[in-house]
C-alpha cells in the first residue's frame, strides 16, 4: 500500500501529457508543413514514427506513376538554299512592211534583120524615074536583155521579237527541313503530389 500515491501521482502525469499531446495536435492542424518531415526515414512500413510516438495526418496523398503514350510533335529547322533563277522573257509582235522582191532575169532575144526602103532616081529616055530599094540594114541577130522579174510582193509582216524582263541572277530560298519527324512516345506521368501536413509528438512515458 506504500507504492499507491505513486502510482496515481504517474497515472496523473501522463494523463496530462495525453492531454497536451492532443491540444499540441489540435492547435498544428493548420500552422504549416509536417514538423517530423527531417525523421520522415524514420516512419515504419504504414507511415507512423517508431519511438512512441503520435502521429497525426491530415489530407495526406501520395503521389503514383503510370505510363502513357503522347504525340510529340516534329521539329523542323529552316534551310537556306542558294538557287539559279532563269531570265524571263516576254514575246512582242511589232508589224513590219516588207518591200517587194524582184529578180534579175537575163534571156536571149532574137533580134530580125532590119530592112530600109531608099528611094533612088535615074533618068531613062528623058524621064525621071524613081526607084525604091529595100536595103538590109542590120541582120538578124540575138542580144542579151535584163528584166526583172517579181518574187514577192509588198506586204505587211508580223516580226515577233524577245524582250528580257527579269534577268538571270542567284536568290536565297528559304526551306522547312523536317530534323525529327513526329511520333508517339511511352513516357511515366507522375500524378498531382499535394504536401502531407503530419504532427509527430513523443511522448516518453
Amino acid at each position: 500500500m506504500k507504492n499507491t500515491p505513486s502510482l496515481v501521482a504517474r497515472s496523473k502525469k501522463r494523463i496530462a501529457t495525453l492531454f497536451l499531446a492532443g491540444a499540441a495536435a489540435v492547435a498544428a492542424l493548420g500552422a504549416g508543413p509536417s514538423l517530423a518531415q527531417g525523421d520522415r526515414y524514420e516512419r515504419d512500413r504504414d507511415g507512423r514514427f517508431r519511438d512512441e510516438r503520435v502521429d497525426f495526418r491530415i489530407g495526406e496523398r501520395y503521389g503514383r506513376s503510370e505510363e502513357r503514350r503522347v504525340w510529340v510533335e516534329p521539329v523542323y529547322r529552316t534551310v537556306c538554299d542558294k538557287v539559279w533563277v532563269e531570265p524571263v522573257y516576254r514575246t512582242e509582235v511589232q508589224r513590219v512592211w516588207c518591200e517587194p522582191v524582184y529578180q534579175t532575169v537575163c534571156e536571149k532575144v532574137w533580134v530580125p534583120e532590119r530592112y530600109e526602103v531608099r528611094e533612088r532616081i535615074v533618068n531613062e529616055r528623058g524621064r525621071r524615074v524613081i526607084y525604091r530599094d529595100r536595103i538590109l540594114i542590120e541582120r538578124g541577130h540575138y542580144v542579151e536583155q535584163n528584166r526583172q522579174v517579181l518574187v514577192t510582193a509588198g506586204h505587211w509582216d508580223n516580226v515577233e521579237r524577245r524582250v528580257c524582263v527579269s534577268e538571270g541572277h542567284w536568290s536565297t530560298v528559304e526551306r522547312r527541313e523536317c530534323v525529327t519527324p513526329g511520333h508517339w512516345e511511352t513516357v511515366a506521368v507522375r500524378e498531382h503530389y499535394q504536401p502531407r501536413w503530419n504532427l509527430g509528438v513523443l511522448l516518453n512515458f
